[in-house]
């Protein structure tokens, strides 16, 4: 018979079937709502007890009212003030959050504060060094926080008392103080189920029970109750050892009932839910349902179960709790919050409103940004920030676009209340439409409570005055802490609850998510400004918190037939993989007795991610031959050229199937940009120069005309940044950079003039092609070069590189490497340039090919190199033209399709990865 069975039979036989005048105090809502369900069950003519939980039932005696945590916040931020502590609001809130909860602690456990006050005084002091007499700044003020903890505290406690209202620790340590004249006699009052007390309730129980006025139901096990270092029991021993009232019970499930416990290991979350839902499949019928419980230790596998469990027609129960945050309508407010707080970082006299287009993306990616604007609005948007390359956006021009003024003025809102004034008509207006959508009523009831939490904090803030980002952090911090129930029918269906909520219930069929180390005991201490030493001797620890963890693990063993731990082993996630130390102690305890079996399994899903996509293969069909003949009737260039021997599908994408790469906006200059920009000044600087000796005056005067050079290159910008975006951040860092390489590339050349070379510049920007006969179709081969000169009477061809340049040297015996190997791509630019040259000006029997490295100050010229040769020949270009028409041949073969490279390595930078699902 399970526990809440056993008191109820226990409560009949003393009082029959008027349990009237009977109290029960129970740990959980759930446990009164099975009791209660006892009750109705047994007898039709029943009079039903009172049924409270412990708060509730303290609060009841006390005539305390319960404060909200968000009321009892902001009281001690505006007490805070009070009393000189001048920090921004928006800290002072992380502060109370920690203050109001090492308060509540230390009414929960009945400090004295006198005591304890003067100890943490003196740990304080033991800190810093210096004497007494020692008035350094930094000792004082680090002494004055500890002070004005004592302080808050009492004038904290003070307020709250005046107006009959508290947190739970004021009032548990009230009932505590005063019990002897609270409780009323000749009613009948019982503790039910309780297992960890805080000096506060422990205190309450003992006193009651010891006066005859209350009773106390334990449910324990021998197991761990009469050994005398196990965990689960430490606390029952105490009792048993301290009071005189305490009757434990006299139960052996855990080692008299046959068990089958499964220890599962599972890898990462999608292992473990799927894991549980084949357990639900195979074994709970509709009869056992309700007996059988999922309990979830870590909050983060709630969504993905609800997705994987199978239907049953009796449903499934879910009582745990999801934080706000972990919703969808959580996630949307995060979002916005970040917007607004990164847009009030941002603000300036020239952009009092900017957004960034990252935030702006994020919000409008959001499934609920469908209910405030259209469709076509969000992509006209994307199209324009794109378009304009808009970094920051003003929300003047985005509200012109078509963005919705309920989101806008909240970026305009001039004060807190018409902040709060427009969040909640934001937050009203997104609860109408998830009613809308029968499929959105778990969003719904989360919006619901978030609309009830902003009301809550204009009706508390309504006389004081906080900024919009003071604002935020109070909403942020109440989302995070305040959780949804997801209630169905209690009574059938599987139940699905975390740890806490099984006090009291028994099932034969437990499954237990997240049996980990670090989760199951929880690793994770709220933080705290009372020191470790002076927690341990006046208030619980981890170690308390473990021996209730321990408890609460062992408690669901005791009436449970089959019972199935599942652990994460993957050794990327929390826990490192390893199984709660739960687990290795039945392991080791357990295994030996002949009622339970022990048995381990592994658990193995395979991922669809591990499974290779298929290869993508373009056969050559009488369409793409039609159109790859006119792309080269048209002229393949060296760097379309390039892309086909590094992978042929990239060149099909790009070159055939005319597909772009993916327009981003450009937050921080990138090399091409910043190579386009460089290519375009020293065209316009040299301009003067073509067909003439370059001289060093005319270098000099260029050098001595900074601002000519900064305002060609800030005009070469312009297209994609404007004048603030080069004037912060990383940007004015490349600016500069690329401002240094342009001077970098005249001072080379007046160091050539100035050692004696003679400088002539034929050409800026020569257009060069050839075309090839003796093909399937003539063919056009063509490129630009960036600069032709004539130096020391030899015809150079020269290209500027802002990037790094590798080794520039091939061997005429292995001249088909530039066919064949990515990193002699910039070899194969400039050899097909002088290969070109060549063809164009027949006079011309032999010529330079190299790079100007922009980077370079000395030596910046790299000459392209045959059998370290820099000179260039027909003879020597007559086995690369074979090869080049070898290329072509492949690239016009119907036989031969359009494939992924075998080498992944070039698909790092690929724009069409995604396409081809191979991994970055």
């Amino acid at each position: 018979m399970n526990f809440l069975h056993k008191v109820g039979e226990a409560l009949l036989k003393v009082h029959g079937n008027d349990l009237s005048h009977v109290q029960t105090v129970l740990p959980t809502h759930r446990a009164c709502y099975f009791l209660r369900r006892f009750f109705l069950n047994k007898a039709t003519n029943l009079w039903l007890p009172q049924m409270f939980t412990l708060p509730e039932w303290a609060e009841n005696i006390s005539g305390i009212k319960r404060a909200d945590n968000l009321e009892l916040i902001l009281l001690l931020c505006e007490l805070a003030k009070e009393i000189g502590i001048d920090e921004p609001t928006e800290e002072l809130i992380s502060l109370a959050r920690v203050l109001c909860s090492d308060f509540e602690d230390m009414d929960m456990h009945m400090v004295k504060p006198d005591l304890f006050f003067r100890t943490l005084h003196q740990l304080a002091a033991l800190k810093v060094f210096g004497t007494e007499d020692d008035k350094s700044s930094k000792r004082e003020e680090y002494l004055l926080f500890w002070k004005r903890f004592e302080r808050l505290y009492h004038i904290h406690r003070q307020r709250l008392l005046e107006q009959k209202k508290g947190d739970i620790g004021i009032i548990m340590r009230y009932v505590g103080e005063n019990i002897e004249n609270l409780i009323p006699s000749g009613q009948a009052l019982y503790f039910i189920g309780f297992d960890v007390l805080t000096r506060a309730e422990e205190k309450i129980i003992k006193h009651l029970c010891e006066q005859g006025k209350a009773q106390a139901f334990w449910d324990t096990d021998n197991y761990y109750l009469k050994k005398q270092y196990h965990e689960a029991g430490y606390f029952f021993r105490k009792y048993q050892k301290e009071w005189k009232s305490f009757k434990p019970s006299d139960n052996d499930y855990i080692l008299s009932a046959p068990k089958n416990i499964q220890i599962i290991s599972a890898t990462r979350s999608i292992g473990q839910v799927k894991a549980a839902a084949e357990l639900i499949a195979s074994l709970v019928n509709e009869n056992e349902a309700n007996r059988t419980v999922i309990v979830v230790n870590d909050e983060k596998l709630l969504q993905p179960l609800k997705y994987y469990l199978p239907q049953l027609e009796c449903g499934y129960n879910l009582t745990m709790g999801l934080p706000i945050l972990r919703s969808q309508s959580g996630e949307f407010f995060q979002i916005l919050f970040h917007v607004l707080e990164n847009s009030e970082r941002l603000r300036s006299q020239s952009q009092p409103t900017a957004i960034y287009y990252k935030d702006l993306h994020a919000l409008m990616l959001h499934p609920f940004c469908a209910f405030l604007v259209k469709r076509d609005i969000i992509r006209q948007i994307d199209e324009t920030l794109r378009k304009k390359n808009l970094v920051f956006t003003e929300i003047s021009f985005l509200r012109e676009i078509g963005f919705p003024d309920i989101v806008s003025d909240l970026f305009l809102a001039q004060n807190d209340k018409s902040f709060l004034k427009s969040l909640m008509e934001l937050t009203a207006f997104l609860y109408t439409s998830l009613l809308q959508h029968r499929s959105m009523d778990e969003e719904a009831e989360f919006m619901y409570k978030i609309c009830e939490i902003i009301a809550r904090c204009n009706s508390l803030l309504f006389n004081h005055s906080f900024s919009s980002k003071a604002i935020r952090n109070i909403l942020k911090d109440s989302f995070r802490f305040t959780r949804i129930p997801f209630e169905g029918e209690p009574a059938t269906g599987v139940q699905i609850m975390g740890l806490m909520e099984t006090r009291c219930l028994d099932f034969d069929n437990v499954i237990m998510l997240s049996a980990n180390e670090g989760i199951m005991p929880p690793t994770k201490i709220a933080k705290s400004y009372i020191p470790y030493a002076l927690r341990s001797e006046a208030m619980f620890t981890d170690k308390e918190r473990d021996c209730k963890i321990s408890y609460l693990f062992y408690r669901l063993l005791q009436q449970a037939k089959n019972i199935f731990l599942i652990y994460d082993a993957d050794v990327n996630t929390y826990g490192t993989g390893e199984k709660s130390r739960f687990l290795q102690q039945i392991e080791y305890e357990l295994a030996q007795h002949k009622n339970i079996s022990i048995t381990q399994k592994v658990l193995n899903i395979d991922s669809v991610a591990q499974h290779l996509p298929p290869p993508i293969v373009i056969e050559k069909n009488p369409d793409i031959l039609k159109k790859i003949q006119d792309h080269l009737k048209n002229g393949i260039s060296p760097s379309a050229l390039s892309t086909f021997i590094n992978c042929s599908l990239q060149y099909y994408f790009k070159y055939i199937a005319g597909l772009k790469e993916p327009e981003d906006i450009e937050e921080d200059m990138d090399s091409s940009s910043m190579g386009t920009a460089i290519h375009s000044v020293l065209e316009n600087l040299y301009q003067g120069a073509i067909q003439s000796e370059l001289s060093a005056e005319y270098l000099k005067q260029i050098l001595k005309n900074s601002a000519e050079i900064e305002g060609l290159l800030s005009e070469a910008f312009k297209e994609k940044f404007d004048e603030t975006a080069l004037k912060q951040g990383k940007n004015h860092l490349l600016y500069k950079i690329s401002l240094k390489m342009i001077t970098l590339c005249i001072e080379n050349d007046l160091a050539r003039i100035e050692d004696g070379s003679k400088i002539k510049i034929l050409k800026l920007e020569e257009p060069l092609e050839v075309n090839i006969h003796n093909l399937r179709v003539p063919v056009k081969i063509k490129g630009i070069s960036d600069r032709v000169e004539l130096s020391d009477n030899i015809i150079t061809i020269l290209d500027y590189k802002s990037g790094s340049v590798k080794d520039l040297s091939i061997k005429s015996s292995a001249i088909e490497d530039l066919f064949e190997k990515k990193d002699k791509s910039i070899c194969l630019q400039l050899m097909i340039y002088a290969w070109m040259y060549m063809h164009q000006h027949p006079e011309v029997k032999q010529l330079r090919a190299g790079v100007i490295k922009l980077r370079q100050a000395e030596e910046n010229i790299n000459f392209l190199t045959v059998d370290d040769d820099t000179l260039l020949t027909g003879s020597k270009l007559y086995k690369f033209e074979e090869l080049l028409r070898a290329v072509i041949e492949k690239i016009l073969d119907e036989l031969q399709p359009f494939e992924q490279t075998k080498e992944e390595s070039n698909c790092k930078y690929c724009p069409y990865i995604r396409i081809c699902n191979r991994h970055q």
